[in-house]
């Protein structure tokens, strides 16, 4: 993931935390902050596809327990911003390339 790219999941995520802890929403704030934790980290770039992998679906599922949450207290709104976040995160999953690192070799 690079930093432009996810840019509008960053966002989308910041925004979500607001209004969350403007609801005292704290458990849901929590969880969106770790998903937007997760995605700023993946954003800073890995050395793996594998890692950019794995942080992708640590914030699918953040965002699941967040949807699922929302969705339980009855916030529509807020839950239909994680789903449409989630479909479009897991959109560029499904896209994005398996790549392999290109090894670095030393210059003396």
């Amino acid at each position: 993931m690079t930093q432009s790219r996810y840019a509008w999941l960053q966002d989308s995520l910041a925004e979500l935390v607001r209004h969350a802890m403007e609801a005292q929403l704290y458990t849901v704030s929590k969880h969106l902050s770790s998903a937007l934790q997760a995605v700023r980290e993946a954003a800073g770039g890995h050395d793996s596809a594998a890692a950019v992998r794995s942080e992708r679906t640590t914030v699918l599922l953040a965002l699941e327990d967040c949807h699922i949450m929302l969705t339980d207290l009855g916030e529509t709104a807020a839950a239909a911003d994680v789903a449409q976040a989630m479909a479009q995160l897991s959109q560029d999953q499904r896209q994005a390339p398996i790549t392999t690192p290109t090894p670095r070799t030393d210059r003396d």
